[in-house]
């Protein structure tokens, strides 16, 4: 039997990726900070900046940055996927009463900083 992911063709599975995908290395941590920031009253919304610590040594990149970013660096929200459309960001709960939910574009993120050999993967619902 053939799987729906191998039906897909070449073009449509880049496509795909790139919808899914966005640059640098964003840990659960960086994900909830961005979301965290956009939601804080009086933040202005998804257009402020916001700061994130690096995340397995490394920041992640922000929408038209040039090169790794520093810890602790500003970066705008909301995330940008790889085919240049925006990705909110929300956080419900919080992590201390072990309650939090990041969701990334509407969906929950149900498992979290999956390493690879370029980043991480998020596994959504």
């Amino acid at each position: 039997l053939e799987s729906a992911w191998d039906k897909l063709w070449d073009e449509e599975r880049a496509k795909f990726l790139r919808h899914h995908a966005i640059k640098g290395r964003w840990g659960i941590a960086d994900l909830a900070a961005a979301g965290i920031a956009a939601q804080a009253p009086g933040s202005g919304g998804a257009a402020d900046s916001f700061k994130v610590g690096a995340s397995a040594g490394r920041a992640p990149l922000g929408r038209g940055s040039r090169g790794p970013s520093t810890e602790g660096s500003a970066l705008r929200s909301p995330l940008w996927t790889l085919a240049d459309q925006p990705l909110s960001v929300e956080v419900e709960g919080r992590l201390e009463d072990l309650n939090r939910v990041v969701r990334v574009g509407g969906a929950a993120v149900t498992k979290f900083n999956v390493r690879c050999w370029n980043g991480y993967v998020h596994m959504i619902d």
